[in-house]
């Protein structure tokens, strides 16, 4: 009985000096919830981004361009994006020119209907001289004609306008007729294009849903190659908005946070 007396006096004074332990001795808290997770994050290393970190980095806090030079760069980008869908959508536009003039302007779909005329007169040229050589016996190469003659205007006759097949005896009159025509049609549909391009980039540019529309039906190629530019007309911008030191920064975040 005495012994378990004193036991029970043990316990019942085991708390008053814990208590006076812990006003000598001051122990660190057993971290909990939230706290817990942040003495996680420092023993290794990591920290959770705020919320004004993630918007700081993930979008420029400039949202125009100031700079003339800046915005001179973007112009170029936009030019090339627009080319490049003109050409690439060129095919379709000329293939169907009747079903999307409802889309265009009067100058657009007259600049579309003589390139037209051009390609067709070309393509015509071109299968009409590889017949004649053929049934002449002759030995023509199409692509040496067109891409190793001179340019027109650099020569000062027609007749110069190539220093190999023009001067071959074995080609008949007829031959070469033909193949002179083929250059001045290519040099035609150069001129074309560049106006057609020209038109797009002063006046307006392709209608976006006749763009949209005809894009599905662009070869997949073509498709791609258009979307890179527009991938790399935000990354241009994004650089463009951001200093070089916003933009040292935003790596070291990202390479943090990806840790």
């Amino acid at each position: 009985m005495a012994r378990d007396g004193a036991t029970a006096s043990f316990h019942m004074a085991l708390p008053e000096r814990n208590t006076a332990l812990q006003q000598h001795v001051k122990l660190p808290p057993i971290p909990t919830g939230k706290s817990l997770n942040n003495a996680q994050q420092k023993s290794t290393g990591q920290t959770t981004p705020t919320k004004f970190e993630l918007e700081r980095f993930i979008e420029p806090v400039r949202k125009k361009l100031t700079a003339v030079d800046a915005q001179k760069v973007l112009a170029i980008v936009d030019e090339l994006i627009m080319k490049s869908e003109v050409i690439t959508l060129l095919p379709l536009l000329l293939r169907d020119l009747q079903a999307v003039k409802s889309y265009l302007e009067p100058d657009a779909y007259e600049l579309l209907l003589t390139h037209q005329q051009l390609t067709i007169s070309f393509k015509t040229t071109q299968q009409t001289l590889i017949e004649v050589a053929r049934n002449d016996g002759e030995e023509i190469n199409v692509f040496e004609i067109l891409f190793d003659a001179k340019p027109l205007h650099e020569t000062s006759n027609v007749s110069g306008t190539s220093s190999n097949w023009n001067s071959d005896e074995m080609l008949s009159a007829r031959t070469k007729e033909l193949a002179l025509n083929l250059i001045k049609l290519k040099t035609e549909l150069e001129f074309s294009i560049r106006n057609l391009l020209r038109h797009f980039r002063m006046r307006k540019p392709l209608p976006t849903n006749l763009v949209e529309d005809l894009s599905s039906r662009r070869q997949r190629e073509y498709s791609y190659y258009c979307q890179c530019l527009h991938d790399t007309r935000q990354q241009v911008l994004d650089r463009l908005l951001m200093s070089p030191g916003e933009q040292q920064e935003r790596q070291l975040f990202f390479g943090r946070v990806s840790q």
